[in-house]
């Protein structure tokens, strides 16, 4: 029901971008003293799709270890291509979307602290709206 009632959030991307699916800090190289990324590793999961579909990551990990850089990436990352009205919608949709998609497969990995992390984030979500 959840889905049903929220896929109506997702629009045709005006364009694919190829996505990289596991961004988090660790696959992330920073250049420390000029304080930018370096390089992005670990591409095994990406495909083409929506970039809103990549922030669930950043929020899954980068943003819960880092709250404090959350607005400054949103906004900067505006200023060059402006987000939706209802991004912070669509956002939470992936984010369930993610976690249905990586529940079967952490079972299967036998990643069960994962699996119960996912599943505890998808109850969240769907049982509080």
């Amino acid at each position: 029901k959840y889905i049903e009632n929220r896929i109506g959030l997702i629009k045709e991307p005006s364009s694919y971008r190829l996505i990289h699916r596991d961004l988090q800090p660790q696959n992330i190289h920073w250049d420390i003293q000029n304080n930018k990324i370096a390089g992005v590793f670990d591409f095994e999961a990406a495909m083409s799709g929506d970039r809103i579909f990549e922030f669930t990551y950043l929020e899954m990990r980068l943003f819960k270890e880092y709250p404090e850089i959350r607005d400054s990436f949103y906004n900067t990352y505006s200023k060059y291509i402006p987000l939706e009205s209802n991004f912070e919608h669509v956002l939470e949709f992936y984010g369930v979307v993610r976690d249905l998609i990586y529940y079967p497969r952490n079972i299967s990995y036998g990643e069960l602290d994962r699996a119960e992390t996912a599943l505890k984030s998808i109850e969240s979500v769907v049982f509080n709206n």
